[in-house]
């Protein structure tokens, strides 16, 4: 008989149902699980008290930190670990966007928490660090923040068991740069809804709505 894991993904205040573009990721990834016969919970940061439901067979728990400043994304990874602890989880995804970049050491802690007990990381890494920040100027290259950072990102690829990158560049880099295993090192790309976003409109409605009728259009995230 096929052995039925648990499989807890954590997030911030974007782990909605139907998804955003901010998890949608995470979406089709836990309906896959699900399909496959997966247990699938999406632990929450809520400032509501602590509730549980299930949408489309996710299980949704809702997790309230303390209110402390600067101490509320760690009081809320305590509660994450300790809710994997009691229920059994097997795995956990890990979305970075929650996070601010500064918060890498608290990341590296909860991991080594996790693989304590034998749960299996994957990390939605999206975007390099700390080289983001330093290609918009948010980081000077050759400071000490960005060289402590850089050994900080090291660690935290080399204690995930599975990294989700957002392209095949991407891969390379770590692999190159931070020395990341290949095999466990996956490029998902960016998608988008067909319908909503056809390539085969024309845009006439939205120009005019907007008084862009001669004018050059360019959308940027």
């Amino acid at each position: 008989m096929k052995t039925r894991r648990h499989f807890a993904f954590i997030f911030g205040w974007d782990g909605m149902i139907p998804p955003t573009a901010d998890n949608v990721k995470a979406y089709f990834v836990s309906k896959e699980l699900i399909d496959r016969g997966q247990r699938v919970t999406w632990t929450r940061y809520s400032h509501e008290d602590a509730c549980r439901t299930t949408r489309e067979g996710i299980a949704i728990k809702d997790l309230r930190p303390l209110a402390l400043p600067k101490l509320h994304r760690l009081s809320f990874l305590a509660r994450v670990f300790s809710f994997c602890l009691r229920e059994k989880v097997n795995a956990v995804y890990l979305d970075c966007w929650f996070f601010t970049r500064s918060d890498v050491h608290l990341l590296l802690f909860f991991q080594a928490m996790m693989k304590a007990i034998g749960t299996r990381i994957l990390y939605d890494a999206r975007d390099p660090f700390p080289e983001y920040e330093i290609a918009c100027g948010k980081l000077r290259e050759g400071t000490f923040k960005a060289r402590l950072y850089r050994v900080l990102s090291c660690m935290l690829y080399k204690q995930s068991d599975v990294i989700l990158v957002t392209s095949n560049e991407f891969k390379k880099y770590l692999e190159r740069v931070y020395a990341v295993r290949p095999s466990k090192v996956h490029a998902i790309y960016h998608g988008a809804d067909v319908e909503t976003f056809n390539l085969g409109s024309s845009g006439r409605r939205v120009r005019e709505k907007f008084g862009l009728r001669d004018k050059l259009v360019v959308g940027l995230e």
